[in-house]
């Protein structure tokens, strides 16, 4: 009930994360926006998310994770709904940021909240489930958003869109409380150790130094294709701009959701006796995808190149379970969502926040095939961050 419960919430956070994107040819022609104005509801959504991140990790962590799921998704569903009531620009980018702090709120509670109700080799699998909803959410968002916005203008679809999450982060309120020996209440903490202190702590934990990074640059790569990709498309391919779109959206869900899956069940299966496949697994993905997204952004063929994004994305998509499901045992219940926040705040600082201005940068100087190629080979380090932290688990996980 739990893991449906959760899996849920989190498909309707990323259906309200990306239904704003897919409306705004329609916001832009009714307020009048620039692509530069148009472009700052995106960053006003990230750097509320960014800057929400840490606070609202330690504070996950003094108490019952319910209230840091519950409430956080009703004030980011009240937030998309009055995103379709706003009369201008500054009231949009505030409602966007609202959504982007409340969400942080969520994402540092809930991952440690399945977590805990699933303990052993489990967590890689459950989480792993919990992480699909982020491309189908995702997909969905663009998909459902863009129909009620063509079928009733852009502010009515984001009402619909939004007023239901209400429901959900009501019926978030009568979850189970974790498990005894997973509750914070249970942990070893020191109550008196301040914010900052407990967040220099993780990063002497190397196994979790190492996931949390090697994430970052993965996400360097992954955003800065989810926003170059369908451009790229257009470019080299002569395609219009919604065949793009419809092109490799249905390939990042359909990839991204089979790489998610197929990691937890792998992870459940190799992690029995110790974690460290659980970083192998995250670093072989990796280090196998780079010559496949290279082969995508080479091929002369177009179903040679669909085929070959495909593949790379669902091997890349494998971490997403395993390293998750690392950050949540290498720490004690205590210090959970403060490990999740610091992971949050890190790979998206580090990742998808700059990659696609910097992406941008480099394609305005050697073009965006090299551009993208050059964030492809993040994938490398990433997975040398793997197999360094692999060897640093049993240890971490010991001593949590």
């Amino acid at each position: 009930m739990v893991l449906a419960a959760m899996v849920a919430l989190n498909g309707v956070k990323y259906v309200h994360r990306q239904a704003p994107y897919a409306l705004l040819p329609f916001i832009q022609k009714d307020m009048a926006l620039t692509d530069f104005q148009s472009g700052m509801l995106a960053s006003a959504f990230m750097l509320a998310y960014i800057a929400a991140a840490l606070p609202f990790g330690w504070l996950a962590s003094l108490g019952a994770r319910q209230g840091w799921i519950a409430w956080p998704s009703a004030i980011w569903s009240l937030a998309v709904t009055g995103t379709g009531l706003c009369p201008g620009l500054g009231s949009l980018l505030a409602a966007r940021a609202a959504t982007g702090a409340a969400q942080a709120g969520f994402g540092s509670a809930a991952p440690s909240f399945v977590a805990e109700h699933h303990p052993g080799e489990r967590k890689a699998l459950a989480l792993a489930l919990y992480s699909a909803a982020v491309p189908l959410g995702s997909a969905l968002g663009y998909v459902l958003s863009g129909r009620l916005g063509a079928l009733w203008g852009w502010r009515a679809a984001l009402v619909v869109i939004g007023l239901p999450g209400l429901l959900f982060a009501a019926a978030a309120r009568f979850l189970p409380d974790s498990p005894p020996g997973c509750s914070p209440r249970d942990g070893k903490r020191d109550a008196g150790l301040r914010p900052w202190a407990a967040y220099w702590a993780l990063s002497r934990i190397r196994s979790f130094t190492a996931c949390t990074f090697a994430m970052a640059l993965t996400t360097f790569a992954l955003g800065g294709f989810a926003v170059w990709m369908p451009t790229f498309f257009v470019r080299y391919r002569g395609f219009e701009v919604a065949k793009a779109g419809y092109l490799f959206g249905g390939v990042t869900a359909a990839a991204g959701l089979l790489g998610i899956v197929l990691g937890g069940v792998l992870s459940e299966r190799l992690a029995k006796r110790s974690g460290k496949p659980l970083f192998l697994l995250s670093g072989w993905g990796m280090l196998a995808a780079l010559p496949l997204g290279m082969g995508a952004l080479a091929a002369p063929d177009l179903r040679a190149a669909t085929a070959l994004l495909f593949a790379a994305q669902m091997l890349v998509f494998l971490y997403m379970g395993p390293l998750n499901a690392v950050v949540a045992s290498v720490v004690g219940p205590e210090a959970r969502p403060l490990a999740f926040a610091a992971n949050v705040f890190v790979l998206h600082s580090f990742g998808d926040a700059v990659s696609p201005s910097l992406i941008g940068a480099a394609s305005d100087a050697w073009g965006l095939r090299c551009a993208l190629g050059l964030a492809l080979l993040l994938l490398a380090p990433a997975a040398g961050l793997c197999f360094w932290g692999a060897k640093h688990y049993d240890q971490d996980t010991q001593a949590a």
